[in-house]
């Protein structure tokens, strides 16, 4: 676990908190157990741990979807490409729910 604490991308530092519940948040989405996740696995490779290859279309789709929502109510872009890696995707949900909070003040 401290190595997924770590190595969520290179350059941002985020309180381990935030890095555990972006975690459980993707894991849930894909319906797999936290600890099945690190920062820099691709999503690609995911596939093999979810059992069937509808279960994992459905929850990136709703990953997807999930982080557009986000980015359109913070008033961002959302990426695109899609993020590549678990790491990259927690840093850019936590992007989205900074600028977010930011604009609710």
């Amino acid at each position: 676990m401290s190595n997924f604490l770590g190595s969520t991308k290179p350059g941002l530092i985020l309180p381990e908190n935030r890095i555990l519940v972006g975690r459980h948040f993707v894991a849930e989405h894909l319906g797999l157990p936290d600890n099945k996740l690190s920062p820099e696995q691709e999503f690609k490779s995911l596939m093999q741990f979810t059992g069937f290859a509808t279960e994992y279309e459905v929850g990136m789709g709703d990953l997807e979807d999930e982080l557009n929502e986000m980015c359109t109510d913070a008033g961002l872009k959302a990426p695109s490409p899609f993020p590549a890696t678990v790491g990259h995707l927690i840093h850019e949900i936590a992007k989205a729910e900074d600028k977010g909070s930011q604009k609710e003040q």
